[in-house]
């Protein structure tokens, strides 16, 4: 009998195993593989480490084999579809052929889907640089020659000069797949023929072959520009100054500004072999500004820095315009003053000529004549209207008039020969005799003394007017704030 029950489990075990065994294939094969949608990289710095992205069955995790090793769980990201997407990013691989595929599991690690479709990732190895310049073409007398090349996009290059170690440049890259390095030497280089070559690395670690070796030759240095304190004249304004200094013969000049680049041009020769330059500034804002210059001879050598000289629209240039201003308006003041002068002589002279209207006795002596024949001359300069220049010429015309007196005498009514000098008649010495003859003068004195008068009143008027405006203004604020504390009570 037990050896009956013994049995009884014995059958009753193997029927559960060959019941799983055969249940399990069924639903795990109910489970769909994987599909791989893209292969590419997060950032161009990441070709060496692909990424693999796709779709998967809703609820389900990816695990990814590369050569037959498990390489890791991809990236699940749930959603409200029919299925979830997935991505998985392989790091190190080495260069060369690699085979994938991928299969989808249960959240419970039970169902296992079949295999995926295998595909080969090709890993390429990380090329050489190509060095660019300098080479045995370039001619420079810079102690730190640019170096310039081309790398691999996302990686960075290693540089070696003349055997030693030199430095690296930062990671550079392209959408073309090449990107652009540039690096300058940490140490200076001497005088004579140099040996370079670089390697690149990507930033997981991958190195490339050694480059090919340039060479190339350091000159003496071309002699750099010396420049002066910006210059302000007659010819140009204070926010832009001229740029001013001596290079040699046969160079062409470059400026730079506030350290960009501005402009550049071939300076003129002179005998002793130094040439002297200046180049009109663009216009500048006001404030601080840097200058310096480079030279390039006709080989293409250029020079190092010229001495930066600093400046300030509003300072230094600024005075030296207002010291070449000041003379300006010292010789303008000196014009108008002279004009002022003029013209206050051609008032004499017409004065003179509205009492010879009235007293054709009068009569200029012969420097005054001189005087009035030299404004006449310049009538065209002077501010003068028409029926004044009548007015003055035949005063002067009156000098030929036949009269039996002398030039710059009259007569008086009893025959008797008198003395007569404009100034004496415009200062007033001859005034009180003429006045009694025709009291022209009092009248204008009269009247002017009444236009004075007048104006006194008005400006009384206006003083009284604008005091009232604000004794009313003031009332009116005065009652608006009442009202308003009433209001608030």
């Amino acid at each position: 009998m037990l050896n009956v029950l013994r049995n009884w489990k014995m059958i009753t075990v193997c029927a559960m195993f060959f019941t799983l065994t055969a249940i399990i294939p069924a639903k795990a094969s109910s489970l769909a593989a994987p599909t791989v949608l893209k292969v590419n990289s997060f950032k161009s710095y990441t070709l060496f480490d692909p990424v693999i992205s796709g779709v998967t069955v809703k609820d389900s995790n990816v695990l990814v084999y590369v050569d037959d090793v498990l390489a890791g769980y991809a990236k699940i990201k749930r959603g409200e579809s029919a299925s979830d997407s997935f991505y998985f990013q392989i790091f190190n691989l080495d260069a060369g052929t690699h085979s994938v595929y991928l299969f989808a599991e249960g959240e419970t690690g039970l169902l296992r889907s079949q295999k995926s479709k295998e595909f080969n990732l090709l890993i390429n190895a990380l090329p050489a640089p190509t060095l660019v310049v300098p080479n045995k073409k370039t001619i420079t007398g810079k102690i730190k020659p640019t170096i310039e090349g081309f790398t691999k996009s996302g990686s960075f290059v290693h540089l070696y000069i003349d055997g030693a170690y030199n430095g690296k440049t930062a990671i550079v890259e392209h959408e073309s797949g090449t990107a652009h390095f540039v690096y300058s030497p940490f140490l200076n280089l001497s005088v004579g023929m140099h040996k370079m070559w670089a390697i690149s690395e990507s930033v997981n670690g991958k190195k490339s072959s050694v480059s090919k070796v340039l060479e190339f030759n350091i000159e003496e240095e071309m002699p750099a520009p010396i420049i002066y304190e910006p210059v302000v004249n007659n010819n140009t304004v204070y926010n832009e100054p001229f740029i001013v200094g001596l290079a040699k013969n046969d160079s062409k000049i470059r400026i730079f500004v506030d350290s960009v680049f501005v402009d550049s041009f071939i300076v003129k020769n002179h005998n002793s072999g130094v040439a002297n330059f200046s180049y009109k500034s663009k216009k500048l804002a006001d404030g601080k500004h840097l200058v310096y210059t480079t030279s390039i001879d006709s080989r293409g050598k250029e020079s190092l820095w010229s001495n930066i000289v600093y400046f300030n629209t509003r300072g230094v240039i600024k005075e030296k315009l207002a010291q070449i201003s000041e003379n300006a308006v010292e010789e303008t003041v000196s014009t108008n003053n002279n004009n002022k002068i003029t013209q206050e002589r051609i008032k004499d002279f017409l004065v003179f000529a509205d009492l010879f209207e009235k007293d054709n006795k009068l009569r200029l002596n012969n420097e005054q004549y001189q005087e009035l024949q030299s404004l006449l001359d310049r009538k065209n300069e002077l501010i003068i209207s028409e029926k004044e220049q009548k007015k003055l010429l035949s005063l002067f015309e009156s000098r030929n008039t036949p009269f039996t007196s002398k030039v710059g005498e009259k007569t008086d009514d009893s025959g008797d020969k008198v003395d007569v000098n404009i100034k004496d008649v415009l200062n007033g010495s001859e005034k009180e005799d003429i006045v009694e003859k025709n009291g022209s003068l009092d009248e204008t004195k009269a009247k002017q003394n009444k236009i004075g008068w007048n104006a006194f009143v008005f400006i009384l008027f206006l003083i009284a007017v604008i005091a009232w405006i604000f004794w009313v203004n003031r009332e009116l604020i005065k009652e608006k704030k009442e009202q308003e504390e009433k209001e608030s009570k």
